[in-house]
């Protein structure tokens, strides 16, 4: 019977990782998306951040001249609602010459997987 309650133990261990782990949050993009107005044109960045990890910087990198731009920093630290269930931001990209980029975020050292190829601005 103690092994049974000893399995039975270990597998909810092992069951209640992921959502401990998700609920620290990991850095990754869930979109990014141009909008173009009247006024200019704005990146729209939906991501997940590492819960008190520091300032989450948003950069887009030119897929051509290889050149790396930051055009946003978070105001503080990730909290717990931006590490499970993402936040959105709203950045003008007026000022960036014509091209194809991939958004990435940056966090303490550890860069995000980069988002697929965008047309800015």
């Amino acid at each position: 019977m103690k092994k049974f309650a000893k399995l039975a133990m270990a597998a909810a261990a092992l069951a209640s990782l992921p959502s401990a782990a998700w609920a620290l949050g990991t850095l990754s993009i869930s979109s990014a998306t141009k909008i173009t107005t009247s006024a200019g044109t704005s990146l729209i960045v939906t991501a997940t951040c590492k819960k008190n990890a520091g300032k989450v910087k948003i950069w887009v990198h030119e897929t051509t001249s290889l050149a790396q731009t930051k055009v946003f920093t978070s105001k503080g630290s990730c909290d717990n609602t931006s590490a499970t269930s993402g936040r959105t931001v709203t950045v003008s990209v007026n000022s960036l010459p014509t091209g194809t980029y991939h958004v990435i975020l940056r966090q303490d050292g550890v860069q995000s997987a980069p988002s697929a190829p965008i047309m800015l601005p």
